[in-house]
């Protein structure tokens, strides 16, 4: 039996009418510290923790804006809802739930939430709240720096601990085949969203990692040029005392120094010292240090490219009309859809297994200006190749079929190719072929109406 005639059969009843199902509180509770495993069992010196990866995104500007573009980009794109392949006939609940999912979020800050966590860290934690039978109440995002594996047998962690502030919880590891970490109470579920495994299974490995040392570079290179400026972007030098100086003298006379010479404001100032014979050589340097800044660019390009975003979207020198519009499509293609995919796989499985339905979630790519246009130009092509119908490139872009779009015509007065089937009258059949259906009635051509959904009165059943 299909999931579309088990779903008929079903009565997911919804949570909210059974106060058993309510008390989500109890996957927040006090935890031993025996629990509590530390992150680096599942690190090596090259990877990066989660905590680390945060401060790095708040403190490299390339960083973030890379990361925030491809998170606003995804939470921007609408989802549809798949039942064994086939659009759901009835998706609407799936899709109010996700427009709402709890905790004063809408679905656009709830996927950039997760895109944002998995991006950094290579891992991002969802947790469905409500009796793990039914449909979920609410979604919640946990930040990777607060979630820790923890008993790793077969190097897949068996439970994971929670702990942010005074909130805990445990959620420990069921399943052969397919895993699930449930909390004791079976009133919340943890649902680790990634792309591929890292050094261990079941544990993301971020892709920061790969450019750690470009990244800290790209820091060293803010601090020396912001060091430069902070003392006035002059070359350094030797100030002798040809009469000598003590300690006390000559601590005092940098401080002056520092004083009077350092900062963007005292640029080109004069140290004006008396009481003794002072002499000043300049070092052999000059202000092409500050070309530390071309390295910043560089380590900037590098950081784009590990995410797969065109450094076109970035470099302004390097944009025309052309290849702007070619690097939207090649962001789209190569960054923003994976990780839709991605994100929206970990929430489509999570459904799956409170369901009992095979559910897939999908994108809408009409809805999309740059990829409306991708997919416009590509049935276009096809159509002028007469490779489709009308009604299949219509079908493409989201649009109704036409009478007769069913066809496809050669030019000038030539015969429909789909009619021109025998070469002679000798060929053809004896039996005329059936008449289209509602033939009968004069309707011959038009598209059949799908039936209209039946109503389920006093039921909230989702997807049928």
């Amino acid at each position: 039996m299909s999931a579309l005639a088990r779903i008929s059969s079903l009565d997911l009843r919804p949570v909210v009418a059974q106060p058993q199902h309510v008390e989500v509180k109890a996957a927040i509770t006090e935890t031993p510290a025996s629990w509590t495993a530390g992150y680096g069992l599942f690190l090596t010196p090259t990877d990066i923790t989660p905590r680390m990866a945060w401060m790095l995104y708040e403190s490299v500007g390339t960083l973030g804006k890379v990361i925030d573009l491809i998170a606003d980009s995804v939470a921007s794109l609408d989802p549809v809802v798949f039942v064994d392949g086939q659009p759901a006939p009835n998706p609407e609940p799936v899709l109010r739930f996700l427009a709402k999912p709890g905790f004063n979020r809408d679905r656009v800050r709830l996927i950039r939430e997760l895109v944002v966590q998995h991006l950094l860290t290579g891992t991002t934690y969802l947790c469905s709240l409500g009796n793990i039978k039914y449909e979920p109440v609410a979604l919640d995002v946990f930040k990777s720096m607060f979630v820790s594996p923890v008993a790793i047998t077969g190097h897949v962690p068996e439970s994971y601990i929670y702990s942010e502030g005074s909130m805990t919880g445990r959620f420990e590891r069921q399943g052969a085949r397919d895993y699930r970490w449930i909390d004791a109470m079976g009133m919340s579920e943890l649902t680790p969203i990634l792309a591929m495994d890292g050094q261990r299974r079941g544990i993301g490995r971020s892709r920061l990692s790969a450019i750690r040392t470009d990244v800290e570079l790209r820091l060293k290179g803010t601090e020396h040029n912001t060091s430069m400026m902070d003392k006035g972007a002059r070359p350094s030098g030797v100030l002798n005392a040809k009469g000598g100086m003590t300690a006390e003298q000559a601590q005092d006379l940098l401080g002056q120094a520092r004083t009077t010479l350092g900062g963007s404001r005292n640029a080109g100032g004069i140290l004006v010292a008396g009481g003794m014979d002072l002499q000043f050589t300049q070092l052999s340097m000059a202000p092409k240090d500050m070309d530390w800044s071309n390295l910043v660019k560089v380590t900037d390009d590098t950081i784009v490219a590990r995410f797969n975003v065109p450094p076109t979207l970035f470099n302004s020198d390097a944009q025309t009309d052309n290849n702007y519009e070619t690097a939207w499509t090649q962001f789209f293609d190569n960054a923003v859809l994976p990780e839709f995919r991605t994100i929206y796989a970990g929430i489509a499985q999570m459904l799956s297994f409170r369901t009992g339905l095979d559910i897939e979630i999908r994108h809408d790519p009409t809805k999309n200006n740059t990829l409306f246009r991708q997919i416009s130009a590509r049935v276009t092509g096809l159509k002028s190749a007469n490779l489709i119908t009308t009604n299949e490139a219509r079908q493409e872009i989201g649009k109704e079929p036409l009478v007769g779009g069913d066809y496809i015509y050669g030019t000038g007065m030539e015969q429909p190719l789909e009619q021109d089937v025998y070469d002679s009258m000798r060929d053809m059949p004896a039996v005329a072929p059936p008449l289209p259906p509602g033939a009968a009635d004069g309707s011959e051509g038009k598209p059949e109406r799908a039936p209209k959904a039946e109503r389920t009165e006093g039921k909230n059943v989702w997807l049928t």
